[in-house]
């Protein structure tokens, strides 16, 4: 019996990160022309969260990071949400405030790999930063 609810557990888990309705969507982690920042008015790395579904979804307390042994280095704060198939755009310059835009306590580089975790710590999705 324990074995059985450990496997329900495993297949749970792992449907919900492959059908979760938030994602990466683009990566920006040399941005010289792009999009500029609205609260420093300069070009700065930033990524793009997508909601795939129909309604809005509250990623508050959502954390992103750019490192997996760290999964609570950034948290998005509370009131954020993603309209029905909508976009976010948030700031990777390590500046760690909320203005205008977000902004993470953490820099892109080409090496990268960033990880989104829910509020209950679920592992929503990742995404590898090739070379650019």
């Amino acid at each position: 019996m324990r074995s059985f609810i450990l496997q329900l557990v495993c297949v749970l888990g792992f449907s919900m990160v492959s059908f979760s309705q938030v994602k990466f969507n683009e990566v920006q982690p040399s941005n010289s022309k792009t999009q500029m920042d609205p609260d420093f008015y300069k070009y700065k790395d930033w990524i793009e969260l997508y909601n795939t579904s129909s309604s809005a979804v509250d990623i508050s307390g959502y954390y992103i990071t750019d490192n997996k042994d760290k999964p609570r280095k950034w948290q998005i704060p509370s009131g954020k949400t993603i309209a029905s198939n909508g976009f976010l755009v948030i700031y990777c310059d390590g500046e760690d405030v909320t203005g205008k835009a977000m902004h993470t306590n953490f820099k892109l580089s080409s090496t990268d790999v960033l990880y989104l975790y829910s509020s209950s710590m679920l592992l929503v999705d990742s995404v590898h930063i090739g070379t650019v």
